[in-house]
């Protein structure tokens, strides 16, 4: 997730919106026209869904190689436990 559209909080701008009884201190990430604003949104979208989907990528590839070294340990562990038992 992308902090793109939020404000980000410190504690003198807690600080500032207690003071500010006008709410003129709201400001979040603003552009000069529409057409501009909806392309950085669209930017900032693809780059998180990149983000996303590279992460997936990653957490599945991951889990495929703990299941072959968990086949891998059963597998082995088969084999010693069949030397091991007298025929």
């Amino acid at each position: 997730m992308t902090d793109f559209l939020f404000a980000m909080p410190s504690f003198f701008s807690g600080v500032g919106r207690v003071l500010d009884i006008g709410g003129r201190f709201d400001c979040y990430n603003s552009s000069p026209n529409g057409e501009l604003a909806d392309r950085r949104a669209a930017i900032a979208d693809r780059l998180a869904v990149t983000n996303d989907a590279r992460r997936a990528s990653t957490n599945v590839e991951l889990l495929n190689r703990t299941q072959a070294l968990d086949s891998l340990l059963t597998a082995k562990e088969l084999v010693q436990e069949k030397s091991v038992t007298p025929a």
